[in-house]
Protein backbone atom coordinates (compact mmCIF):
# COMPACT_ATOMS: atom_id res chain seq x y z
CA UNK A 1 0.00 0.00 0.00
CA UNK A 2 1.25 3.71 -0.69
CA UNK A 3 2.24 5.32 2.31
CA UNK A 4 0.85 9.12 2.45
CA UNK A 5 1.26 11.97 5.05
CA UNK A 6 -2.15 10.64 6.96
CA UNK A 7 -0.75 6.48 7.18
CA UNK A 8 0.19 5.38 10.02
CA UNK A 9 2.03 2.12 10.74
CA UNK A 10 0.79 1.32 14.38
CA UNK A 11 -2.14 2.90 16.70
CA UNK A 12 0.76 5.89 18.09
CA UNK A 13 1.08 7.22 14.67
CA UNK A 14 -2.61 7.30 14.33
CA UNK A 15 -3.55 9.00 17.25
CA UNK A 16 -0.30 11.41 17.12
CA UNK A 17 -2.10 12.34 13.31
CA UNK A 18 -5.34 12.48 15.17
CA UNK A 19 -4.58 14.96 18.14
CA UNK A 20 -1.19 15.73 17.59
CA UNK A 21 0.32 16.05 21.76
CA UNK A 22 -3.10 17.47 22.86
CA UNK A 23 -2.78 14.13 25.07
CA UNK A 24 -0.02 13.83 26.24
CA UNK A 25 3.12 12.21 23.79
CA UNK A 26 1.37 8.59 23.94
CA UNK A 27 -2.48 9.40 23.39
CA UNK A 28 -3.10 6.53 22.39
CA UNK A 29 -2.66 5.57 26.23
CA UNK A 30 -5.62 8.33 26.63
CA UNK A 31 -8.49 6.98 24.52
CA UNK A 32 -11.17 7.44 26.99
CA UNK A 33 -9.97 10.95 27.40
CA UNK A 34 -9.92 11.48 23.52
CA UNK A 35 -13.22 9.77 23.34
CA UNK A 36 -15.10 11.83 25.95
CA UNK A 37 -13.22 14.78 24.46
CA UNK A 38 -14.92 14.23 21.04
CA UNK A 39 -18.08 13.52 22.31
CA UNK A 40 -18.34 16.86 23.95
CA UNK A 41 -17.79 18.46 20.49
CA UNK A 42 -20.22 15.65 18.74
CA UNK A 43 -23.10 17.35 21.56
CA UNK A 44 -21.94 21.01 20.32
CA UNK A 45 -22.17 20.05 16.74
CA UNK A 46 -25.68 18.13 17.11
CA UNK A 47 -26.77 21.63 18.99
CA UNK A 48 -25.17 23.63 16.19
CA UNK A 49 -26.87 21.73 13.36
CA UNK A 50 -30.40 20.90 15.34
CA UNK A 51 -29.97 17.26 14.51
CA UNK A 52 -32.95 15.32 13.57
CA UNK A 53 -33.96 11.35 13.84
CA UNK A 54 -34.58 11.77 9.77
CA UNK A 55 -31.33 13.52 9.00
CA UNK A 56 -28.41 11.74 7.06
CA UNK A 57 -25.55 13.77 7.66
CA UNK A 58 -21.34 13.93 6.55
CA UNK A 59 -18.49 13.82 8.86
CA UNK A 60 -15.71 15.09 6.66
CA UNK A 61 -12.84 14.02 7.93
CA UNK A 62 -14.12 11.29 10.31
CA UNK A 63 -10.79 10.45 11.59
CA UNK A 64 -11.30 7.60 14.07
CA UNK A 65 -15.32 7.83 14.04
CA UNK A 66 -15.24 9.76 17.76
CA UNK A 67 -17.51 11.87 16.81
CA UNK A 68 -19.51 9.77 14.09
CA UNK A 69 -20.72 7.12 16.86
CA UNK A 70 -22.77 9.16 19.44
CA UNK A 71 -24.00 11.15 16.60
CA UNK A 72 -25.37 7.79 14.49
CA UNK A 73 -27.59 7.63 17.44
CA UNK A 74 -29.50 11.33 16.85
CA UNK A 75 -29.88 10.58 12.91
CA UNK A 76 -30.83 8.17 10.31
CA UNK A 77 -27.39 8.13 9.10
CA UNK A 78 -23.76 9.20 9.12
CA UNK A 79 -21.74 9.19 6.35
CA UNK A 80 -18.01 9.24 7.14
CA UNK A 81 -15.30 10.69 4.57
CA UNK A 82 -11.95 10.64 5.17
CA UNK A 83 -8.67 10.57 2.79
CA UNK A 84 -6.93 8.41 4.99
CA UNK A 85 -7.64 4.60 4.96
CA UNK A 86 -6.03 3.65 8.25
CA UNK A 87 -8.59 6.39 9.75
CA UNK A 88 -11.20 4.94 7.93
CA UNK A 89 -10.25 1.06 8.94
CA UNK A 90 -10.09 2.23 12.70
CA UNK A 91 -13.62 4.12 12.50
CA UNK A 92 -14.96 1.11 10.45
CA UNK A 93 -13.54 -1.09 14.01
CA UNK A 94 -14.59 1.67 16.67
CA UNK A 95 -18.24 1.77 15.05
CA UNK A 96 -18.54 -2.15 13.91
CA UNK A 97 -21.49 -2.43 16.54
CA UNK A 98 -23.53 0.72 14.78
CA UNK A 99 -25.41 -0.04 11.54
CA UNK A 100 -26.26 3.80 10.88
CA UNK A 101 -23.17 4.32 9.60
CA UNK A 102 -21.02 4.11 6.27
CA UNK A 103 -17.46 4.65 5.08
CA UNK A 104 -15.92 6.30 2.14
CA UNK A 105 -12.35 7.27 1.10
CA UNK A 106 -11.83 10.46 -0.64
CA UNK A 107 -9.85 11.24 -3.46
CA UNK A 108 -8.96 14.27 -5.18
CA UNK A 109 -11.21 16.13 -2.85
CA UNK A 110 -14.48 14.94 -4.54
CA UNK A 111 -17.08 13.42 -2.31
CA UNK A 112 -18.11 10.22 -3.91
CA UNK A 113 -20.56 8.57 -4.26
CA UNK A 114 -22.45 10.72 -2.37
CA UNK A 115 -25.53 12.04 -4.93
CA UNK A 116 -26.23 15.67 -5.48
CA UNK A 117 -28.18 17.61 -2.33
CA UNK A 118 -28.10 14.16 -0.55
CA UNK A 119 -27.80 15.78 3.04
CA UNK A 120 -29.63 17.29 5.55
CA UNK A 121 -26.40 18.08 7.50
CA UNK A 122 -22.54 18.33 7.65
CA UNK A 123 -19.54 19.18 9.64
CA UNK A 124 -15.90 18.56 9.54
CA UNK A 125 -13.37 19.28 12.81
CA UNK A 126 -9.55 19.57 12.95
CA UNK A 127 -9.68 19.29 9.21
CA UNK A 128 -9.89 22.61 7.38
CA UNK A 129 -6.38 23.79 9.73
CA UNK A 130 -4.27 21.32 7.38
CA UNK A 131 -5.79 22.64 3.98
CA UNK A 132 -4.57 25.40 1.54
CA UNK A 133 -6.79 27.56 0.31
CA UNK A 134 -7.42 25.14 -2.81
CA UNK A 135 -8.13 22.19 -0.66
CA UNK A 136 -10.79 24.39 1.13
CA UNK A 137 -11.98 25.64 -1.96
CA UNK A 138 -12.49 22.35 -3.39
CA UNK A 139 -14.18 20.70 -0.28
CA UNK A 140 -16.53 23.72 0.43
CA UNK A 141 -17.51 23.24 -3.64
CA UNK A 142 -18.35 19.75 -3.14
CA UNK A 143 -20.25 20.46 0.01
CA UNK A 144 -22.51 23.07 -1.75
CA UNK A 145 -22.99 20.13 -4.18
CA UNK A 146 -24.17 17.29 -1.69
CA UNK A 147 -26.50 19.81 0.95
CA UNK A 148 -29.71 19.73 0.17
CA UNK A 149 -30.64 23.74 -0.15
CA UNK A 150 -30.21 25.79 3.47
CA UNK A 151 -29.05 22.55 4.99
CA UNK A 152 -25.99 23.44 7.71
CA UNK A 153 -22.19 22.72 7.42
CA UNK A 154 -20.27 23.36 10.50
CA UNK A 155 -16.51 23.55 10.57
CA UNK A 156 -13.34 25.05 12.20
CA UNK A 157 -10.79 26.75 10.57
CA UNK A 158 -8.25 26.48 13.51
CA UNK A 159 -7.61 24.38 16.39
CA UNK A 160 -9.64 25.50 19.48
CA UNK A 161 -11.48 24.67 22.81
CA UNK A 162 -15.04 25.23 22.03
Amino acid sequence: MKKTLWSADNDHDLFNLLVGQSFGDQPELNIDIIRQNKLEIAHYISNQLNLKKTDVVLDLGSGCGYLAKPISHLVEKVICCDISEDFLKYAKNECREVENIEFHLVQNYKLKPLLNSSLDAAYSFNVFIHLNTYQIYAYLKEMARVLKADSLFIFDIMSTDL
